[in-house]
């Protein structure tokens, strides 16, 4: 994994580096409108594919060295089926688990700002080289004095200060991108992002937060087959989190052994209740449930990680949540109840 020596932190730094990569966009989006109008023959669907490659690589290469809120919404987006094509979804998913990770430097006084002390001092042995990259922070392997085997998660320096410019830049990116696709949503609808992902970033750049909420669901969820990270708290702070090391494969890595269709059937199914536990009985859900915060493990079990974005349900909402199924089945399956339907999602507030 290649490392990212300097991270800008700077405003007018980040700033200048997302408009040189909104320029490259319009100039690619720009050159290819120009081959296909003066193309002689119709165009073919390889080279629109490659022309959704070329602008996913430079919106994933400038939202991974941005991190934060940029790298956030590159995961977002690489869930959004009905947003962006599939060619520039697989290049953003790369931010769920595979940013490029900041140096050893930073990560050395990231943690005696935190800590106190170097990591030489505080482990028994600490791996300076990070094995997993994300938005917020990236992680390390480590020992304990204890021996207890520890995964150091050690949040970019100055993330909680970029949130707010981040956010314009982001709007400014969406503004880009809905010229090269009619799917993007509407205004009003990516106003509502723009809050959502504002909070949820404020929480999460408290590691303390994260660590409470690990606390929690560990105490309450008494499914079989999950595993949460204890946290290892004499080791931890609000921009250091240490755990449990989980050993595992990621979601696009385990299916890319072949798993025989049980065991997708099985994890299908973990996920699934996994998902409606948290939300009838728990009524507290991860809010942030992209592929890199799953390990499968070598037992069959699912280890569930990154609990820094965290949603509590209310009971009305629950029970219109559930309500609301057998009207989707009605509907969608059956093509009757369109109605009911269409009344549950403005009683949700889904859609006005």
């Amino acid at each position: 994994m290649a490392s990212s020596n300097n991270m800008p932190t700077s405003k007018l730094t980040r700033s200048a580096i997302a408009g040189i990569a909104a320029t490259k966009i319009g100039i690619k989006h720009i050159g290819y409108k120009t081959r296909q109008a003066i193309s002689a023959t119709p165009v073919d669907q390889q080279p629109q594919q490659e022309h959704e490659e070329k602008i996913g690589e430079i919106i994933f290469t400038v939202l991974s060295q941005l991190r934060g809120t940029a790298v956030k919404l590159s995961q977002l987006l690489s869930m959004e089926a009905d947003i962006l094509p599939k060619t520039i979804r697989d290049k953003l998913h790369a931010a769920c688990h595979q940013v490029p990770p900041i140096n050893k430097a930073l990560v050395r006084k990231q943690i005696v700002h935190e800590l106190g002390d170097t990591p030489k001092q505080l482990f028994k042995e600490f791996n300076s080289q990070a094995f997993s990259a994300a938005s917020i922070g990236q992680v390390h392997q480590a020992v304990a004095h204890d021996n207890t085997l520890l995964a150091v998660k050690v949040q970019y320096p100055g993330i909680g200060a970029t949130i707010e410019s981040d956010l314009n830049m982001v709007r400014k990116l969406f503004w880009l991108l809905s010229k090269t696709t009619s799917k993007f949503p509407k205004k009003p609808v990516i106003a509502l992002l723009m809050d959502e992902m504002q909070a949820r970033l404020q929480e999460e750049t408290n590691y303390i937060t994260e660590a409470n909420n690990l606390r929690w669901f560990r105490q309450h969820v008494n499914l079989p087959g999950f595993v949460i990270p204890a946290v290892y708290e004499s080791l931890s702070g609000r921009r250091v989190l240490s755990m449990d090391r989980l050993t595992g494969q990621h979601l696009e890595d385990w299916l890319a052994a072949n798993p025989r269709q049980t065991q997708r059937n099985d994890l299908g199914q973990k996920l699934f209740d996994f998902f409606w536990y948290c939300v009838l009985q728990l009524k507290k859900i991860n809010a942030d449930p992209h592929p890199g915060n799953f390990l499968i493990m070598a037992d069959g079990q699912l280890g569930l990680l990154d609990f820094g974005c965290v949603r509590c349900l209310s009971e009305d909402f629950v029970g219109d949540f559930t309500d609301m199924m057998p009207k989707i089945v009605d509907s969608y399956f059956f093509n009757k109840n369109t109605n009911a339907l269409l009344e549950s999602y403005q009683k949700l507030k889904f859609i006005e």
